[in-house]
């Protein structure tokens, strides 16, 4: 019990540095502390942006499945250098949808094609928010789940939904510039 008292204290006198604007110093061992519900100290760093430069335990996750990375992505914290966009939290999101969603995805993403465990692209994520960059020319853009999102001319997209059929983000005089799309 008293054992328990002290990583609670120790937690929550942590989480006041972070939230001062302290971070932890390289090579600490408390990233794992968490609190009764499974937050970890790297999570709530990650969300104020106070991780150090070296950070390596971006697979850690919370009770809830979401990663520190996945943390960082939702409020754009991650490191300029970041490269595990494929990172998965335990509900199949990778690291690049979670970024897109927020629309923290850098100037310079090129991994469109990553999907979730559903199928869907970061790609579609982006689309679906309303914030594809006005020069995203990803032709044919296809994956093995039930969506695709094809570019079809002069920045005009559509998604394809097997169950729906075609979904267009046209008005009717822009349909001219489709033909024989087959799916």
């Amino acid at each position: 019990m008293a054992q328990d008292y002290e990583k609670a204290k120790r937690f929550e006198d942590i989480i006041r540095l972070v939230e001062r604007g302290e971070s932890l110093p390289e090579g600490s061992k408390d990233w794992e502390l968490c609190n009764k519900d499974g937050l970890t100290v790297a999570h709530i760093a990650a969300h104020y942006g106070r991780l150090p430069k070296n950070f390596d335990k971006w697979e850690l996750a919370d009770r809830s499945g979401r990663t520190v990375a996945h943390v960082a992505a939702e409020s754009g914290h991650l490191p300029p250098d970041f490269d595990r966009w494929d990172l998965k939290d335990k509900y199949g999101w990778t690291v690049a949808h979670a970024a897109a969603r927020w629309h923290h995805l850098p100037s310079d993403f090129d991994q469109w094609d990553l999907t979730d465990n559903n199928g869907r692209t970061v790609a579609h994520v982006i689309y679906e928010s309303g914030k594809l960059p006005n020069d995203f020319n990803y032709y044919g853009l296809i994956n093995d789940g039930p969506r695709k999102l094809f570019m079809l001319d002069d920045g005009l997209y559509a998604n394809i939904n097997s169950v729906r059929g075609l979904e267009l983000d046209l008005n009717s005089d822009d349909l001219y510039h489709i033909s024989n799309i087959y799916i």
